[in-house]
């Protein structure tokens, strides 16, 4: 019997390779330092604002790379679906996809109608997954990412409002301490 997810894997080690472009490009870009960094001490009087102004754009072909990466990691969800169909020698093939929504109604629907060809364990496992905005928003944007750039041109990526978040601790008379900056998020 063929290997019948041959396919599926194959397509996934080609997703991994366009990721690692992806990541080669962006540490490319940052290990360049494309920005300035300055203190703004007049906008918020009595603080000093950390900041920096980025002074060139990504790379031109990074949202290439990306939905090459996307449209391979969706593509290998439903050839692994499809493959699992044949494996089980289900009576149709025709509604084997891994199942995505806006909403879990929109979700619902499409494992209805469009997974119902799926084994019942392969069904269950897609389930699981909840491909759905608001309940697995990766898978969700994988979706979206993959299909948002077939119909339309492909869009420059750019760096809009940049924020960098920071947690500093100091160690004092009083003990130690720590500051956290506005958004709570700390790169330690």
């Amino acid at each position: 019997m063929p290997d019948l997810f041959y396919s599926p894997r194959l397509t996934l080690i080609r997703a991994q390779h366009h990721i690692s472009d992806f990541q080669n490009m962006v540490n490319g870009f940052t290990d360049s330092k494309p920005w300035t960094y300055f203190v703004d001490k007049e906008s918020q009087p009595g603080q000093d604002l950390h900041k920096v102004r980025f002074i060139s754009d990504l790379p031109a072909m990074l949202p290439c790379v990306l939905f090459d990466a996307t449209n391979n990691l969706r593509a290998v969800l439903d050839q692994a679906g499809y493959a699992a169909a044949v494996a089980s020698k289900s009576a149709s093939l025709k509604a084997t996809k891994f199942p995505f929504g806006p909403t879990l109604q929109d979700w619902q629907r499409d494992i209805a109608g469009r997974c119902k060809d799926l084994p019942p364990e392969i069904r269950a496992i897609f389930e699981a997954a909840r491909s759905y905005k608001g309940a697995n928003d990766t898978l969700w944007a994988v979706n979206e990412v993959a299909n948002a750039n077939k119909h339309l041109a492909l869009k420059p990526l750019n760096i809009s409002a940049p924020s960098a978040f920071f947690t500093a601790r100091s160690i004092g008379p009083g003990g130690m301490g720590e500051i956290v900056s506005p958004g709570g998020f700390g790169i330690g």
